[in-house]
């Protein structure tokens, strides 16, 4: 029972002794440095006002005690400068720190300076002190004010040593005729050796705290250094692996080009050859009806085929032209050469061309491209889609209309849609979300044409899961 009691109030003293701490003596500012300086404040302030209770108490019950006969220090006078600690330390707990230093600094100083001038210079009780305030200037303000503090003392030393030893004023130095040691001297040293040892090793503890952090933060920053050099060494190597495959892909593209631009060269004239022979086909049997419309069913098909070698052809060549032509055909057009990729995936493209003819001055040729690049990517989109739903239908629905000299051309699909990660880098060069099936060259061409080739614009809405649109605004030109 007695060891559980004795274990109680220990723990009870140690959870007050605690509770002293946070609420106290422990330093409330962010800053590092501030806090080392608080925290000194804090011990030297709360150690000081313990110090002068406990002489406060002392002086009062001698005070009453002896009466008349009591010839010490006023405990009122004692009582003010409690009072004066206490509003002190009030000021650092309100995180002034420098006003609280400032004025601790002073008050030690005047007192003992008040010590030199009534019981003269050489005291060793006053040299002791003038130590301690060095010492404590130096930890709480800076070392240029102890610098100055240190001039200022020894200037006082100076002037009032030189008015004793002129005898200008008398000081009273009875204290060097006794011969026998009062018994409260040894105590006055050791308390003012004890308190310069706490102020030194309360600085060292926080300077070393301080170096400890700093060597693990150069730790943590050399090691964050090292990592960082490791993963700029690794995304510099697969972004040059990237870099070279996308290289490999144009330069198989320029040769396909290269190869193509001469197939559809040579495609063209066996096709006029087929289309003259036909038409003297047409001619002769043009009274017979079946076979007549035989005949001018194979004559479309080659026509047809006319065309998209054309279409191909003038692609890979990059011909410059700026003609007037209808925006409906070159989009039915693109839709047409863009039917194979959707059989597979039963993907539909509609498109319900306008009851106006519209019609704008420009490079037909780039325009077929700016449609057939973005109708791929949203079929590419339908084909992500495992389950066909409402919400998520395997279609691409294309409209064109004109308000005033505003055509609008609007490419929606009911796709995967983009991640929001990735909307603000979507008309970047070279960027792709198809890996290595993708380019990145799409887009950014895309948009280059459309604000460049036609002075339009291109903006994008798209929901993840539910799907894209892309809006194209150019002002019509005749």
């Amino acid at each position: 029972m007695g060891i559980s009691k004795i274990t109680e109030k220990g723990f009870s003293l140690k959870r007050y002794a605690y509770f002293l701490f946070e609420k106290l003596i422990k330093p409330k500012s962010k800053k590092e440095d501030i806090q080392r300086q608080e925290f000194i404040l804090n011990i030297l302030l709360f150690t000081s006002i313990i110090l002068i209770f406990v002489v406060f108490i002392t002086t009062a019950y001698n005070y009453v005690r002896l009466g008349n006969l009591y010839n010490g220090i006023s405990p009122y006078y004692i009582l003010i400068i409690l009072s004066i600690f206490i509003s002190l330390f009030i000021f650092s707990y309100k995180s002034h720190i420098n006003l609280a230093s400032y004025n601790l600094v002073i008050i030690y100083f005047l007192a003992i300076s008040h010590g030199v001038y009534y019981f003269g210079v050489g005291q060793p009780q006053i040299l002791l002190s003038f130590v301690l305030v060095i010492i404590i200037t130096g930890i709480l303000i800076n070392y240029r004010f102890s610098f100055l503090m240190t001039l200022l003392i020894s200037f006082i030393l100076i002037f009032f040593g030189y008015l004793q030893t002129k005898g200008i004023y008398t000081a009273h130095t009875y204290w060097k005729n006794e011969l026998v040691i009062k018994k409260e001297d040894p105590i006055i040293f050791s308390i003012i050796l004890i308190i310069i040892f706490i102020v030194s090793w309360l600085s060292n503890r926080e300077i070393r705290k301080s170096l400890n952090r700093a060597r693990k933060s150069e730790v943590n920053l050399r090691a964050e250094k090292d990592s960082l050099e490791i993963k700029i060494t690794e995304r510099t190597n697969r972004l040059k692996e990237t870099q070279t495959e996308k290289a490999i892909q144009l330069y198989r593209f320029a040769e396909f080009g290269r190869m193509a631009s001469g197939i559809f060269h040579d495609l063209v004239n066996p096709l006029t050859a087929m289309t003259l022979n036909i038409e003297k086909l047409q001619k002769k049997y043009e009274k017979i009806g079946e076979d007549y419309k035989a005949i001018e069913k194979v004559a479309n098909n080659i026509e047809e085929m006319k065309r998209f070698t054309d279409v191909a052809r003038k692609q890979i060549q990059n011909q410059k032209i700026k003609i007037t032509f209808s925006l409906a055909d070159e989009i039915t057009l693109a839709l047409e050469t863009l039917s194979y990729k959707t059989r597979k995936d039963n993907i539909r493209l509609i498109f319900n061309p306008p009851n106006i003819l519209i019609r704008t001055k420009g490079n037909p040729i780039k325009f077929y491209r700016i449609i057939s690049d973005l109708v791929a990517n949203s079929i590419d989109a339908c084909k992500a889609i495992k389950k066909e739903t409402k919400k998520n239908k395997k279609q691409v629905e294309v409209s064109l209309s004109q308000k005033r000299n505003i055509i609008t051309i609007t490419i929606k699909d009911w796709g995967c849609g983009i991640k929001k990660k990735y909307i603000n880098k979507i008309f970047e060069p070279l960027f792709t979300t198809k890996g290595i099936d993708g380019t990145g060259l799409g887009l950014s061409i895309c948009k280059d044409v459309v604000e460049k080739d036609f002075n339009g614009k291109i903006k994008l809405r798209t929901k993840e899961g539910k799907g894209t649109i892309f809006m194209i605004e150019i002002p019509v030109r005749s």
